[in-house]
């Protein structure tokens, strides 16, 4: 190692004059050069570019780029530290006649990230890069007098600074070009409470928003609690209002989802959003199903760990940005079994295909069939779940394939077994299950009616599970079926808690599928 009193290289020279203006051209460079430790990763790297279209619009004063940036990601995964304090910073180096608004869920937090940017722009890698040390005739410096951390200039000839506030707080009188607003809630209590939901929406409204010049930018950066916090209001707001603010939204859930719990196109996508609740139509890092945002960060055990040992809701809204509203506790997650294999010593003595049908004509609502089987000491065997979104046509042939696939795979391990599906209510409901029943000619097929709230028909079925008295078998449909269920009745899609409950209440008429003459596995 040089001490003070060895000269530098000129090869030494070259690399440090090198990352410095690496450092100025680049967020993520300078967040590399001012912290050693600091390393980026893929959704940081998506966040950063994001961050620049809000750098286009402040500089074209609303002409271009992005003015309404919301982050949607799981705790500890780097968002406060790059979009809050490193882009703030780095920005104010580039741009020192810019003015900040830093605000969060009190004023605490809001000062920690604003002294953070100060102590970094008052540093002396931060003068290498954009003070007097980098050489500029306008050297980025901290005012003298700027001793404070809820409020701080930069130095003349230089305008720009930083002011920060709690939610309530005020920020009246001060101009801003970029406001942040790093989590508006402080946990679940509070994000739970209407009153408290509010009073964050009219200070947005009274005291952010009103805060705006041409070309003024905002940042949100939102832990998902409930599907009406902030973040969930100015989506609903998107999807309703043609005038208000289309927000640049991106959002990583913490595991990737499957390819059906995606919106499967933009009318899909759009509904969820009247709900409060936006997701991508892929995953903006073309992750496969179930891998963590970042394994470095958050390895892929503990993840997985986090989510087996997080009740539904929290991990849902938290960790995959779908703050569905609270089930009750109708369906717990402990209560779903999963058996890699069938026992060899099991017989089953009744079973039941059972299928929910989603209504025709491009709905983008899904179908799904659920098979069935009781063993010999009554216990309840969820074997096969098929699941889609069909035609009419492709549905009818999906219910076919499914009895098909089922048959040849189980053999002569299942007993003879029916194939139920719903009526729709009025007249045209009984022409279609007709129709459907013609088109599955050769197999068991029977239709019947339903009646009750689907909470209600669900009670049966919940304390099946709840008695432990349940069993799947494992499949790729398991992650989708039980994360249905506990965000059931409130969730994105009920089709398979529907035709899960209605093929249990069914199978539990021990003499429902006796009388009739159906194929044999």
């Amino acid at each position: 190692m040089k001490t003070r009193s060895q000269p530098i290289s000129k090869d030494d020279a070259r690399t440090e004059l090198a990352r410095r203006e690496l450092a100025r051209r680049d967020l993520l460079r300078f967040g590399q050069y001012m912290l050693p430790s600091f390393k980026f990763y893929a959704h940081q790297k998506l966040v950063s570019d994001a961050l620049k279209g809000i750098v286009e619009y402040v500089e074209s004063r609303g002409e271009r780029g992005t003015g309404r940036l919301m982050v949607l990601m799981p705790p500890q995964h780097g968002k406060s530290l790059l979009a809050a304090v490193l882009f703030s910073a780095w920005t104010l180096g580039k741009w020192p006649n810019w003015r900040f608004v830093m605000v969060s869920y009190n004023a605490k937090r809001a000062e920690r990230n604003s002294k953070a940017v100060r102590d970094m722009v008052n540093s002396q890698p931060y003068r290498a890069v954009f003070g007097d040390l980098a050489g500029r005739d306008d050297a980025v410096a901290l005012s003298s007098d700027s001793r404070g951390i809820s409020a701080w200039s930069l130095a003349q000839p230089n305008s720009g600074g930083m002011i920060s506030a709690g939610v309530g707080g005020s920020v009246t009188g001060y101009d801003a070009r970029i406001i942040i607003i790093d989590d508006p809630f402080a946990g679940r209590e509070e994000a739970e409470s209407p009153s408290e939901r509010e009073k964050v929406m009219e200070w947005y409204e009274s005291q952010i928003y009103s805060r705006q010049q041409d070309g003024t930018a905002i940042i949100l950066f939102h832990t998902r609690w409930h599907e009406e916090d902030l973040a969930g209001k100015l989506i609903k707001s998107m999807a309703s209002n043609p005038g208000a603010d289309q927000w640049n939204i991106m959002c990583m859930p913490a595991l990737a989802l499957e390819p059906g719990e995606y919106p499967q196109n933009t009318a899909e996508q759009l509904e969820m959003m009247r709900d409060g609740i936006y997701l991508p139509l892929t995953d903006p890092l073309g992750r496969e199903p179930g891998i963590t945002l970042c394994d470095e960060i958050v390895r892929q055990g503990l993840m997985e760990s986090i989510r087996q040992n997080m009740n539904a809701y929290n991990w849902l809204s938290l960790y995959q940005q779908m703050p569905y509203m609270r089930s009750g506790g109708m369906f717990k997650r402990q209560w779903f079994v999963v058996v890699e294999k069938l026992p060899e010593d099991v017989k089953f003595i009744r079973a039941l295909w059972y299928w929910d049908q989603a209504a025709s004509g491009g709905s983008g609502d899904y179908s799904a069939g659920v098979l069935m089987a009781v063993d010999q000491f009554e216990r309840i065997w969820v074997l096969h779940v098929a699941r889609g979104q069909y035609s009419t046509f492709e549905r009818r042939q999906a219910m076919k394939d499914a009895y098909m696939a089922a048959r040849a795979r189980f053999g002569a391990k299942l007993p003879s077994a029916g194939l139920w599906h719903q009526q729709d209510p009025a007249s045209a409901g009984l022409d279609s299950a007709r129709d459907t029943n013609k088109a599955l000619a050769g197999l068991p097929a029977h239709f019947e009616p339903v009646s009750g709230s689907k909470e209600t028909r669900a009670e049966p079925w919940s304390s099946a599970l709840e008695g432990d008295n349940v069993r799947l078998l494992k499949g790729g449909w398991n992650q989708a079926f039980i994360e249905e269920h506990l965000s059931f009745p409130k969730g994105r899609n009920d089709d398979q808690v529907d035709a899960g409950s209605s093929c249990y209440s069914r199978l539990a008429l021990k003499t429902s599928t006796r009388s009739i003459q159906v194929l044999d596995y």
